[in-house]
């Protein structure tokens, strides 16, 4: 989770520095994938600081990406952190291309080349570069999901969610996932639907090739088709085949008597919608953050306003495929398990609590924040976007979007304490680090886990 454009490594420092650490948990985003042009991810920050990855452009190719696993491991910090203790690593997306999935990704385009060549020159590489074991003999080097045995206290369930099995994300100008309609714009706040079929036609026409449409009409996406898209009951974001794999997994680690089941995962599981993230902002605030991102990154912002709150505000996390999430917390329930799920992905701090559609608590969530990278409270204007989500959501206990850190773990018989490490700047090498919270999550002895409690 770290972009080397956008700050140096100190929380790597920071963790190399520490008195006591048995493993480095590394939960995917090892590297991006973007170019170092001054239009990349990143580069604003890079350019200020003389940090920009090679090669230049956007890693497509075998030698692309080895050379920008070599460029990152040329960096001090990273390397005093891999001496400092064993690392147990996943990919997450950026390791090949944004957003990737079973078939393809978000920036992968048909004129990059075949998907398939491209995703087993960044795994290839991955393997090369990152110390970790090969896959068993005649497996697929795409199954990375493993187990480790953390003596009679714990399993470590490693889980793949990119190329085994993980469904298209939702895209919002796929007419086979969204909807779109036609409207009245007289009064901005009150759309109304456009009945006429001719009209109609025009309007949605000039939208689909990119031409303005006149005034006063306008085109408003159809909620409910997102809706029905995201919650069609066979959407993974594992796999089923790997989903009966971790089921196993899980049971297994109870029936040994092993107090925990801490899952390796990739993107945010608990239940993040619900906030008004533009309502948070305010009117000015939100122009503001406009004026401010990127252009590449505008149409996502005014997707993320026009979205009811109950939609994600992006499509690549669980929250975007709901029968797999609950298909998960049966699982958790079923076997007996006491979940501790470790995610990364977001940018951002999460302590979460997980719950089935019954409201039983059936799970524990550490989600870490990046090394460098921006979250997406960065990206609006360095904006606080915590209470905003903490507020909103059930399953948040505690969320901070501005800190870069990492995680601290301490696994027990009876307890796990999680303390958020957080780093003063990552825009110079003198840093302080500092405790932003420490929760403790007590076992349950029939299963589950107990309500987190703030130390």
């Amino acid at each position: 989770m770290r972009a080397l454009s956008t700050g140096f490594f100190n929380a790597y420092r920071d963790i190399a520095n520490l008195d006591r650490v048995d493993v480095v948990l590394h939960l995917g985003d090892y590297i991006y994938e973007y170019g170092g042009g001054p239009d990349q991810l990143g580069m604003s920050i890079g350019q200020k600081i003389g940090r920009a990855p090679t090669p230049a452009n956007e890693a497509r190719t075998l030698a692309d990406y080895r050379e920008r696993h070599a460029c990152y491991k040329l960096d001090a910090d990273l390397q005093a952190a891999h001496a400092r203790a064993p690392w147990i690593c996943v990919w997450d997306d950026h390791e090949t291309a944004n957003d990737s999935w079973s078939g393809g990704a978000q920036n992968h385009q048909p004129d990059e080349g075949v998907w398939s060549d491209r995703r087993d020159a960044a795994v290839r590489a991955f393997y090369e570069w990152i110390p970790i074991r090969d896959p068993e003999p005649g497996a697929s080097p795409l199954a990375i999901n493993r187990t480790f045995e953390l003596g009679d206290l714990a399993t470590l369930i490693m889980v793949e969610n990119r190329f085994l099995g993980r469904d298209r994300q939702i895209n919002l100008r796929d007419p086979n996932d969204v909807a779109w309609n036609a409207v009245d714009l007289t009064v901005p706040d009150q759309p109304v639907l456009v009945t006429d079929p001719e009209l109609k036609r025009k309007i949605l026409t000039a939208f689909a090739q990119g031409r303005p449409v006149a005034a006063p009409y306008g085109v408003r996406m159809d909620a409910d088709s997102i809706r029905r898209s995201m919650s069609r009951p066979d959407r993974s974001v594992y796999g089923h085949a790997q989903e009966a794999w971790l089921r196993d997994r899980l049971a297994e680690s109870v029936q040994a008597g092993k107090r925990w089941q801490v899952v390796g995962n990739q993107v945010v599981m608990g239940h993040t919608t619900g906030s008004d993230i533009a309502g948070f902002l305010g009117k000015e605030g939100w122009a503001r953050a406009f004026e401010q991102v990127t252009p590449l990154l505008r149409p996502w912002l005014e997707q993320l306003a026009t979205l009811p709150s109950d939609v994600p505000f992006e499509f690549d996390g669980w929250d975007a495929y709901p029968a797999a999430r609950e298909r998960m917390n049966r699982m958790f329930v079923e076997t007996g398990s006491r979940p501790l799920v470790l995610s990364g992905d977001s940018h951002a701090f999460w302590v979460n609590e997980l719950h089935d559609a019954q409201d039983r608590r059936v799970a524990a969530e550490l989600g870490v924040t990046a090394i460098t990278s921006s979250s997406l409270g960065n990206m609006l204007g360095d904006v606080e976007l915590g209470p905003a989500f903490s507020k909103a959501c059930p399953e948040v206990r505690f969320c901070q979007h501005l800190t870069k850190g990492y995680g601290l773990v301490t696994l027990r018989a009876d307890d796990v304490r999680i303390d958020l490490i957080g780093v003063t700047t990552v825009l110079e090498r003198n840093y302080e680090r500092f405790v932003l919270k420490s929760y403790r999550v007590p076992s349950n002895p029939a299963g589950g886990v107990g309500a987190m409690e703030e130390i």
